[in-house]
């Protein structure tokens, strides 16, 4: 059995009340199968479940679980329901109902964070301020206020003692993903540590206002120059670490498609609008709005939109950003090969043959999709049914893309409310075609050239240093390699071949690593505006580069 830690004995009350919360809701067996009431005695605590709950599936008894367990448990039911690859899809779909909502804490309590956050009484910072919260959920709660320099605000104040409350349920949450690690091996797919790990990392930025502060700044220089999104402007020296203030805008719920009429706003160009947005962020910008619901976007104008709260953003690193692309590419040009080459980069999964039959239902099941018009495609169905298949061979992929993927469909969901006839693939076709008009333009061709030629320069520079220990551990006899010669003549050819190419490589290297470094000059003569002299020597390695690609295929051919 784990070692019971000491700081679980310190929250041995709410400890009973999670395990006393399963069995309530039928889930007795799965502690009996860990044994914790040998180490805990809970004996006194544990009852029977109650029947009037039995006949709900396990995932509406899931959902309630969490739900009567307060807001770290409601803020992991949320993040779980974002992954079809940890849990089955059907209880994904439970888990998004989850209400993040809250009663309100009288305002003398709010009122006295502020002050003490601020060092200054309130009435000096706000000219006047609601008293009558305008939202509250499990961690925050928010209040209207004026500057007295006019300008109308919204404070975001993080409740008391909600830093404890959910460190002390992590630990909780630590100690039992160990020792489900011991006794549920057999029943589990990914490691529960991990996905503490993993919730820990995010529910930490989501209570630490100064990481959403950072967020409305990224976002605020991204959108600075586009006509058609604003972006609440962040009041820097009212914000800390439990409180935000920001600018109060006011406007239309997006997909309040009555409200948006009366006020004479076309819905389908709210829906081009805010999707267009939303693929800047994620195609252009690699950082997004994580929790694009209804409730944050709200409609400023007939041209402008407006994305408020930025507690959850995601990020794309640049190389999922590419293969996301080609993926893309592949869909719509339903290119199925390298549709499949590419999610092969992504997927998690070791057993080839477990890949190849994967590989098959996924090829059969969106061959189906193929027969679909864009406007009939439907995003969350696709998904669902991919994640099914994904779920069946446990494959996993990273987290952010699965927050990417809820991120596209909330999105859709909303399109498709503003406008029923909206296509999605039509919409991203262009971003994919900017990537790739980007990706073979002159100075992206060249970026990797460079790249490549300082890669190659930095190889060139260890290969001595690499021969050199090889020497070494020949002349000491602590070298050991297995030959087996068929053909020794063919085998000193092809070395004698090796060895011409890595001269030929090094030469191409070099030269082309001095032409990048001549560009940066003010060398003459010019032509086109660069040195002659870099010129050729791109040129030269250009055909260097050229001679050596036709070596290798004939000798692939013979």
């Amino acid at each position: 059995m784990a070692r019971y830690p000491e700081r679980i004995i310190k929250n041995i009350k709410r400890l009973n009340h999670i395990l006393g919360t399963l069995v309530k809701y039928g889930f007795g067996y799965v502690i009996d199968k860990t044994r914790i009431e040998k180490v805990i005695k809970l004996r006194i605590f544990f009852k029977k479940a109650r029947k009037d709950i039995l006949h709900l599936s396990p995932g509406e008894r899931i959902r309630k679980i969490l739900e009567e367990l307060g807001p770290t448990f409601i803020k992991f039911g949320q993040i779980l329901s974002t992954r079809p690859d940890l849990i089955p899809v059907s209880f994904c779909k439970e888990l998004e109902k989850l209400q993040d909502k809250a009663p309100s804490l009288p305002f003398n309590i709010i009122k006295k964070i502020i002050q003490d956050e601020m060092n200054e009484p309130v009435e000096k910072i706000f000219k006047s301020i609601s008293s009558k919260a305008l939202a509250s959920a499990s961690l925050a709660q928010i209040h209207e206020a004026t500057l007295h320099s006019g300008s109308k605000v919204v404070i975001k104040v993080l409740k008391p003692q909600i830093e404890e409350t959910i460190q002390s349920d992590l630990e909780i949450l630590f100690y039992l993903a160990r020792i489900s690690e011991l006794y549920l091996t057999k029943y589990l797919f990914a490691d529960p540590v991990q996905i503490i790990r993993e919730f820990r990392k995010s529910i930490s930025r989501e209570i630490n206002f100064l990481e959403e502060s950072k967020s409305i700044k990224k976002f605020t220089k991204y959108f600075s120059k586009d006509k058609n999104v604003t972006i609440p402007r962040l009041f820097d020296e009212y914000t800390t670490k439990k409180i935000l203030v920001m600018e109060k805008l006011e406007g239309i719920k997006i997909t309040d498609v009555d409200s948006l009429r009366k006020k004479k706003i076309d819905p389908k160009r709210i829906a081009r609008i805010s999707a267009r947005s939303i693929f800047h962020q994620i195609f252009n910008y690699r950082s997004f709005h994580a929790d694009p619901h209804p409730g944050n976007i709200i409609v400023l104008n007939q041209n402008k939109i407006a994305f408020i709260d930025f507690g959850l953003t995601g990020r794309l690193d640049e190389s999922t950003k590419y293969i996301l692309m080609k993926l893309l590419q592949a869909l719509i040009n339903k290119d199925m090969e390298t549709l499949m080459i590419y999610l092969d980069k992504l997927i998690m999964l070791k057993d080839e043959v477990s890949k190849q039959e994967f590989q098959i239902e996924l090829d059969e099941m969106i061959s189906d999709y193929y027969d679909y018009s864009l406007a009939d495609i439907d995003l969350q169905e696709i998904f669902e049914d991919v994640f099914k298949i994904m779920s069946k061979y446990k494959i996993k992929i990273p987290s952010n893309l699965f927050l990417l993927i809820k991120t596209l469909v909330t999105m859709e969901g909303i399109e498709k409310k503003l406008d029923p006839d909206f296509e999605i693939i039509k919409e991203i076709t262009p971003f994919v075609k900017d990537f790739l008009m980007q990706e073979f333009s002159l100075a992206t061709i060249s970026k990797k050239i460079k790249r490549f030629a300082i890669s190659f320069y930095d190889l060139v520079n260890i290969l001595p240093a690499r021969l050199d220990d090889i020497s070494d551990k020949i002349s000491q006899g602590r070298l050991k390699v297995k030959f087996e010669f068929t053909e020794l003549n063919n085998l000193l050819d092809n070395l004698h071949r090796i060895v011409n190419r890595l001269v030929y490589s090094i030469i191409t290297a070099s030269v082309l690593l001095g032409s990048f470094f001549i560009i940066q000059t003010n060398i003459k003569p010019r032509l086109f505006g660069y040195p002659v002299l870099s010129l050729a020597g791109i040129l030269f390695s250009f055909v260097m580069i050229v001679l050596m690609i036709i070596d290798i295929i004939r000798t692939r051919k013979h």
